[in-house]
């Protein structure tokens, strides 16, 4: 159990991103021109992913799509929205009606995790179907989505200055805000990505999102080096979750045979140190990696 948190309850934690909303008759055509896929409107519930890259290949941001009545909303990971906004402000032609708005301040991402999440899934109409991740949908002003992740999770959209009548809500007065190490925790778990594992501008398959490149869309930024990589094989990183029976931060170590190793996401139970690395290749299909942290240390490696 993680240290002052309590089996049962249910918590929230405020996410890092960045929100930007794009209105205009041709704005989704505008946002495929940049992106790394193809973004269309599904009918099947799959989520909307894409990302954001520089003419070197490296990621920018990994985006999320949402089709709303307000727009194209794009919700980004990385903690610089107005470097977001200003690329894609530079990829418009000067004949484009598009408006590019900022909703950094007026939009907040929240995460609500835990075991039993009936009773605050009711007070959303929100139907939970094991096994089964929601499309987002729209209630009483907030977008909202199911999550079949490990404990069960609903992701909220909601306006930032309702978030006092929020928490003051009959139901939610119930949650209680997450420890950073449990959020950190929650996510390893679950492979989802934060900030820290595209702050350093990986390749897409340095870091488990290989997936989101379509090698037949055609010209994007960083789409040749994308197709370099691929066809000649030169990938040289990979990303990976472990485990390690001491305390580690997060940062950059030593292999025991000299190797670079960055430690990017971790959480601390019980002098145990749960994390996300990216790891060279030279690894893979490794079950353990000796580490130099004063000591030797093992990491015990799992699949992302």
């Amino acid at each position: 159990m993680i240290d002052g948190e309590t089996p049962n309850e249910i918590y929230y934690h405020i996410r890092e991103s960045n929100f930007t909303i794009l209105q205009g008759d041709n704005s989704l055509g505008f946002l495929n021109r940049i992106t790394t896929n193809m973004i269309q409107k599904k009918t099947d519930g799959k989520l909307n992913l894409t990302l954001l890259c520089g003419a070197s290949g490296r990621i920018e941001d990994s985006l999320e799509i949402i089709f709303s009545e307000e727009g194209l909303i794009i919700i980004g990971i990385s903690t610089n929205g107005d470097k977001i906004r200003q690329k894609l402000v530079q990829g418009k032609k000067w004949n484009e009606r598009i408006n590019v708005l900022n909703g950094d301040d007026p939009l907040t991402f929240l995460t609500i995790f835990g075991e039993q999440l009936t009773e605050i899934a009711k007070s959303f109409n929100l139907e939970i179907s094991p096994d089964e991740t929601k499309p987002w949908f729209e209630n009483d002003s907030k977008l909202i989505r199911y999550n079949n992740t490990q404990p069960e999770s609903i992701d909220l959209i909601l306006q930032t200055d309702s978030l006092t009548n929020f928490f003051d809500s009959e139901v939610e007065t119930s949650l209680k805000i997450s420890s950073i190490n449990s959020w950190n925790k929650f996510c390893i778990d679950n492979s989802i990505l934060q900030y820290n594992e595209i702050k350093s501008s990986p390749l897409p398959f340095e870091c488990g999102l290989g997936h989101l490149i379509d090698p037949n869309k055609g010209c994007y930024p960083g789409q040749e080096i994308h197709a370099r990589i691929e066809s000649r094989g030169k990938q040289t990183k990979f990303i990976a979750k472990f485990v390690a029976n001491t305390k580690l931060q997060s940062g950059k170590y030593r292999s025991d045979d000299g190797k670079k190793i960055m430690i990017t996401t971790i959480s601390i139970i019980e002098n145990k140190t749960y994390g996300i690395a990216i790891l060279p290749t030279h690894f893979l299909g490794k079950n353990e990696i000796g580490i130099n942290d004063n000591i030797l240390t093992k990491l015990y490696i799992e699949s992302f």
